[in-house]
């Protein structure tokens, strides 16, 4: 078995996010939970649905 890790450059990831109509946030009500991708989806400046 092969892992592959090929990511997007963050520049490119934000101008994918700012290309979209709404974002969605996935996350837990759990208070351990931390929301990793929460950075770059308030970087985008898009509506966020939660």
């Amino acid at each position: 078995m092969e892992e592959r890790t090929d990511r997007l450059p963050l520049s490119l990831t934000l101008a994918s996010l700012r290309a979209a109509d709404a974002l969605l946030v996935i996350g837990s009500d759990d208070p351990a939970y931390t929301a990793s991708k929460l950075i770059p989806y308030l970087l985008a400046r898009r509506p966020c649905w939660r």
